[in-house]
This record gives structure tokens, C-alpha cells and sequence, in this order.
């Protein structure tokens, strides 16, 4: 199996749908990568908690993941990323979630992968 780095940052989230009556939502993001049944437990990361940040949080969080190239080129590879509000009492509440196929996230790099790209993805709540 041959594999490949892939290395991401999620900056922010913009306009979700605020939950929170009395106070500004607490969000962090799941980052999962979908359909990897090799790799399955590594390939899941956690931003940090964004304090007090409503529905506008900024992460500007990197992280990195190790994909299956097959895997890529059969377009089975998606990442998820679950935005989630912290609730200490009642338990954490999913805000929203977009889904990101990976071979179309490289395709848009062409031949010059060390560049950044930047992308952009609806979240569904």
C-alpha cells in the first residue's frame, strides 16, 4: 500500500447557526477521514476549543494526515469535518458538517503540490 502525506489547516467557519441563547458557543472541529479502512483510528484529529466565538469561530489549526494513494485514485477518500459546541452539562452538541472529497482537494493542487491552496466548503447543519 503506497501512501502519501496530506497536510491541512482549517482557518475558520463563517455565519453557523448559533445554538446558544444567553452566551456565545465554545466550537471545536473533528477532522475524520472517511472511507480509509486501513488507516481508520489514525485518521481522525481535533482542533482546539474556540472559546466564546459564536457562530464565527477562527481555529487557524494544521494538521496532518497520512492517505492510501489507491485509494485517492478511486475517489474513496473523503474527509469529514464535524463542527461541534462544547456543553459541559447536557453533552456536546453538533453545529454542522461538510464533506471534502480528497482526490478533488489534490486535483486542485496540479503538478505543483508544495504550493497552499486554499478551499472553501459549505457546512451542512
Amino acid at each position: 500500500m503506497e501512501c502519501r502525506p496530506l497536510d491541512i489547516t482549517l482557518n475558520l467557519a463563517k455565519d453557523l447557526k448559533d445554538f446558544n441563547l444567553f452566551s456565545k458557543m465554545d466550537l471545536y472541529a473533528v477532522f475524520l477521514i472517511h472511507g480509509d479502512y486501513f488507516n481508520n483510528n489514525a485518521n481522525q484529529q481535533r482542533t482546539h476549543i474556540n472559546k466564546d466565538c459564536g457562530p464565527n469561530p477562527k481555529w487557524n489549526f494544521p494538521m496532518k494526515f497520512t492517505v492510501d494513494v489507491s485509494a485517492i485514485e478511486q475517489n474513496r477518500l473523503t474527509l469529514v469535518v464535524k463542527i461541534k459546541a462544547e456543553k459541559k452539562l447536557a453533552g456536546d452538541k453538533e453545529v454542522g458538517e461538510a464533506h471534502m472529497p480528497i482526490k478533488e482537494l489534490l486535483e486542485s493542487y496540479g503538478e505543483e503540490m508544495k504550493d497552499e491552496r486554499r478551499a472553501s466548503y459549505s457546512v451542512k447543519t
